[in-house]
């Protein structure tokens, strides 16, 4: 694990920016997509804390002087101003896909990170390589282009593949969530399902109909794809799901696709329901999908004491360990900043956490579309700024916390 400056140097000026992202490079994929990416952002010295949900399908994403040089003609389904982001693999050259050109398609074009070598290698050895460079770069660009858009230095990220984020929750014991009832004006609440869908005549129609630009199942699918890549997952899921009071349920399987439905209320989830529950997204929108995201993460800050659990952080065969791959960060992983951060997270509950969206509807994008226009890009940087104005601080402190962190420790 390589770090930067930035995190480094993390609590310079006592404010913590770490970037939250949920990968999808699941099996059967070919690129890697940065699927979730949310800013989390916190004062060590006071405790007040917000998260940005960043929308993934964001175009003309602004880039840093440092790389906007090599955009100078983007061209996507709207045009979008020289210096702005235009992916090769994503028809509306939308961000989630930044990190993936970064790594390995312009990889020259994104500095902050050497060009690997990775030739010759194989197995863990290539993966290692890999993960340390390419990712590295990778993580590096992504990190610019959102303090481009957001008007802050990003200190580091926390990278989580799906895989990973269900093992993190298994290995956190689950978490308790009550999913909220349907309300017009509370993002991504109400139940959330995902089944098969395709145009008449299709076996997916059986299931559903698609239904063009009525945000209902846009695109034909197989329904829900479980991150094993398998489907093997499922027996566990039904198991699960057979305790969760008629919660949770699987209608249908074949290999790793499924049809399910999570109701509202209180119940318990595994990582593998607790994944599906903040990652789907074909019945409802990305932005329900991003308060979801949200939610749940609020949920398990509110549920897991990061004192208690800041042994297994430690120790080199624990939590870190035992999600491996699927896991990468830039910040620095020593006993020292470990305890200071879960000392800091500790008194960060959910419910204090300011909710921001930077999306269509926050940023006056133009009427259907995800694109950063000039004043959306002041509107990001306007409501990062002031997003912790209303922030309530951490209740209590305990010990020196280490580092800075204003005191706040285990």
């Amino acid at each position: 694990m390589q770090t930067t400056q930035n995190s480094a140097n993390w609590n310079a000026d006592h404010m913590l920016n770490l970037l939250l992202v949920g990968m999808d490079s699941s099996p059967g994929r070919t690129d890697t997509l940065t699927d979730t990416m949310i800013l989390l952002q916190v004062n060590t010295s006071t405790g007040q804390s917000a998260m940005y949900g960043i929308a993934r399908n964001m175009f003309c994403m602004p880039l840093p002087s440092g790389i906007a040089g090599h955009f100078p003609n983007p061209s996507s389904k709207y045009t979008c101003p020289p210096g702005t982001f235009t992916s090769p693999i994503e028809v509306n050259g939308e961000v989630n896909a930044l990190f993936y050109d970064a790594a390995f398609v312009h990889r020259d074009w994104y500095p902050g990170f050497p060009l690997s070598n990775c030739n010759g290698k194989s197995g863990s050895d290539y993966d290692y390589c890999r993960l340390q460079m390419d990712w590295g770069r990778g993580t590096f660009a992504l990190e610019q282009a959102v303090g481009a858009l957001t008007g802050v230095n990003v200190d580091g990220s926390a990278i989580i593949n799906l895989p990973g984020f269900a093992r993190l929750v298994d290995d956190l014991g689950g978490i308790d969530v009550n999913v909220p009832v349907y309300s017009s004006s509370v993002a991504g609440s109400g139940p959330v399902s995902d089944y098969p869908c395709g145009p008449k005549g299709s076996w997916q129609a059986a299931w559903h109909i698609g239904n063009l630009g009525n945000r209902v199942c846009t695109y034909p699918h197989n329904g829900y794809p479980v991150s094993d890549g398998t489907g093997a997952i499922v027996a566990q899921m039904k198991r699960d799901a057979a305790s969760s009071g008629g919660k949770q349920s699987i209608l249908w399987q074949s290999g790793p696709d499924i049809a399910f439905t999570i109701q509202t209320g209180q119940q318990h989830m595994d990582g593998e329901w607790a994944l599906a529950y903040a990652r789907s997204r074909e019945y409802s929108s990305d932005y329900d999908r991003m308060a979801r995201q949200q939610f749940v993460l609020r949920t398990i800050g509110t549920q897991v004491k990061a004192c208690s659990i800041l042994p297994r952080l430690l120790d080199p065969n624990g939590l870190l360990h035992d999600i491996g791959n699927f896991f990468w960060t830039d910040m620095p992983t020593d006993g020292s900043t470990l305890t200071t951060l879960a000392g800091l997270a500790q008194h960060i509950t959910g419910d204090n956490v300011q909710k921001w969206y930077l999306n269509p509807g926050t940023l006056n994008s133009p009427s259907g579309t995800t694109l950063i226009t000039k004043n959306g890009w002041s509107q990001a940087q306007y409501i990062v700024k002031h997003g912790l104005d209303k922030a309530v601080p951490a209740s209590g402190s305990g010990g020196s916390g280490g580092g800075g962190g204003g005191g706040f420790g285990c």
